[in-house]
């Protein structure tokens, strides 16, 4: 008959031996994902401010919105209160009273023309850019009205909603 064969572990040195290279694994695991993390970070950071974004077509109701919040992100006030009707109160002075997020995202979820109105629904994404700020969504409805060959804004578009009350 084959002799039994029995094997003896010392606990102690077994969880010695192990315990050693648990601690160690961790640390290079650790390290491996940070690092990955911080190369797409750069890379994500570089391919969004590398983007060229394209000059908005005036001559429609949702390119004379995404030109008006674009203006208004860059702080360009007197070109946002150019997109306004003629006699509004929405000044390039107004304007500068209000303050958008860092980053802003937009999308034109419906643009309605009726002769020489048109309504625009747009959905507005805002962030600080902070790691725990977070981002909210909001939609918002921009009228305007036919100005020649372009549209105008008219009323008291997002973020002015007071710009026409009269003080």
């Amino acid at each position: 008959m084959p002799a039994a064969l029995h094997l003896i572990v010392d606990p102690a040195r077994w969880l010695l031996v192990n315990t050693s290279a648990m601690t160690k694994r961790p640390y290079v695991v650790l390290a491996v994902v940070a690092a990955l993390v911080v190369i797409l970070a750069v890379v994500a950071a570089i391919i969004s401010s590398s983007r060229n974004e394209e000059a908005s077509d005036l001559s429609t109701p949702s390119g004379v919105v995404h030109a008006y919040i674009r203006a208004l992100h860059e702080g360009d006030y007197v070109g946002a209160a150019a997109l306004f009707e003629p006699d509004s109160r929405c000044d390039a002075t107004e304007l500068s009273m209000y303050t958008l997020a860092e980053s802003l995202h937009i999308r034109v979820v419906e643009e309605t023309i009726h002769g020489e109105r048109a309504t625009v629904r747009m959905e507005i994404e805002e962030s600080y850019g902070g790691l725990f700020d977070g981002a909210w969504t909001h939609t918002e409805i921009f009228f305007l009205g036919a100005e020649g060959d372009s549209w105008v804004l008219t009323g008291a578009p997002w973020p002015a909603h007071y710009c026409d009350v009269e003080d």
